[in-house]
């Protein structure tokens, strides 16, 4: 280390002159070979490199660098390389960039930076298979509508390749990385009602309903899904789970309370379908009006 030190002290001096440069360059390259990860050294190797334009150097310290960095083990580090031998590649050899890109995110295969990067590259002759799986892998790194618009791209071009399973499985992803966007959420709905699943639909519906920020949105898809349990599927345990989620984000709804007993009581659960119907009651005055209905579903 103490020998790099002054290898690199000499470097500076030397590189003060342009007649230097070279001496310069030879020097940091001794000290590299002795410990290639001086993050210093490179610095200054590539700074002397930059003044004499010699652009292939350039591009194998860059190549170097990313290598060490790999060594290390060092994402940070792997990644700042790597975009840095891409700008110098660009200009030199733009053919190796994929290759590079596609090293890299080996490593971090969800980056979005290097995603972006590797898509801006791939031409036209490139297979197509890799773009669009490089695209639903950005796709889990996106939001909002930038998520929901490459959810329905990645859909109908699944779905012109007759892969709807995949065409399925993006639409649920972008429905959950959007947000719960409305467009996302009504062709899912229709591919579901489509295929007849009605426990996908139901499930989608619920976790439609879980990415809502509204609470009167989030109750009145859940109302949907827990109608779609009871009256398609057939399953009032299921409406009431749903149901008592959706009583909980809304406990003065007496309507919705009616619903959860009428449910619980089809699912063979009369003490707690009273319970529901008695913790309304305890809320509402004596001559409230609405009153009566709570007690005309109680004694039925």
């Amino acid at each position: 280390a103490d020998r790099n030190a002054l290898r690199l002290e000499l470097a500076r001096l030397h590189a003060q002159t342009d007649a230097g440069v070279e001496r310069a360059i030879a020097v940091l390259r001794d000290a590299l070979l002795e410990l290639p990860g001086d993050a210093t050294a490179q610095d200054l190797l590539e700074s002397c490199l930059e003044r004499g334009g010699d652009e292939e150097q350039l591009i194998e310290l860059a190549r170097t660098r990313m290598m060490v960095a790999q060594g290390n083990d060092d994402p940070v580090a792997i990644k700042h390389a790597a975009l840095a031998l891409i700008k110098r590649l660009e200009k030199h050899d733009p053919t190796e960039i994929p290759l590079v890109l596609r090293n890299v995110l080996e490593g971090a295969p969800e980056d979005v930076e290097l995603i972006d990067a590797l898509l801006a590259h791939l031409t036209g002759d490139d297979d197509a298979a890799e773009r669009i799986a490089l695209r639903e892998r950005r796709l889990a790194g996106s939001e909002g509508t930038q998520a929901a618009d490459l959810a329905l791209a990645l859909a109908d071009e699944y779905s012109a390749q007759g892969e709807e399973d995949a065409a399925m499985r993006v639409l649920n992803l972008g429905a959950g990385r959007s947000g719960g966007d409305k467009r996302i959420r009504d062709r899912l709905m229709s591919a579901y009602r489509d295929r007849g699943d009605f426990a996908g639909l139901c499930a989608a519906l619920v976790a439609s309903a879980h990415e809502q920020t509204d609470v009167h949105a989030k109750v009145e898809i859940l109302r949907e899904a827990a109608t779609l349990q009871r009256d398609t599927l057939f399953s009032p345990d299921a409406a009431a789970e749903i149901l008592t989620e959706a009583v909980g984000l809304v406990p003065e709804n007496l309507d919705l309370r009616v619903e959860l007993a009428l449910a619980l009581d089809a699912g063979g659960q009369s003490g707690p379908a009273t319970e529901v119907l008695a913790a309304g009651l305890a809320t509402l005055e004596e001559h409230d009006p609405r009153r009566v209905a709570l007690l005309r579903t109680r004694a039925d």
